[in-house]
């Protein structure tokens, strides 16, 4: 987790550090008028497309602090871009990492520890599994 954690803060300031170049225009639209009113154009960052952050870090990782990012953090980026998040899912996984590592488990791998959490986000609870096909 730390590994993860360390790779973020790279590439967070890659980020502030290069803003200007991932900046595009999005038009706002009336609600009332079923989005077919322009309202204005507001200036975001992109997370996705051919001029965006996630472009840039997969086809050009060594742009970030002048090394490679690792697999790790960019398959973990390509999954939460795949995979629409709510505030509940993020506390969640969040309560599961603390869970699965305790104090008793702080030499465990960085590995396992993400295989460990996949399984605990992502099995159902106990009294649903079906233990006839066991």
């Amino acid at each position: 987790a730390d590994i993860v954690k360390n790779q973020l803060l790279q590439v967070k300031h890659f980020v502030r550090d290069n803003r200007s170049q991932f900046i595009v225009d999005c038009d706002e639209h009336d609600e009332e008028n079923d989005k077919k009113t322009l309202t204005r154009t507001v200036k975001r960052l992109a997370l996705v497309g051919e001029t965006s952050i996630a472009h840039t870090l997969f086809t050009q990782p060594e742009r970030v602090a002048g090394s490679n990012i690792p697999n790790q953090f960019l398959e973990l980026m390509d999954y939460m871009i795949a995979n629409r998040y709510s505030q509940s899912d993020k506390e969640r996984a969040g309560r599961n990492m603390t869970l699965s590592k305790t104090l008793m488990r702080s030499s465990l791998a960085d590995k396992i520890f993400a295989m460990l959490v996949w399984v605990s986000f992502n099995s159902p609870p106990a009294h649903q599994l079906d233990m006839s096909l066991f």
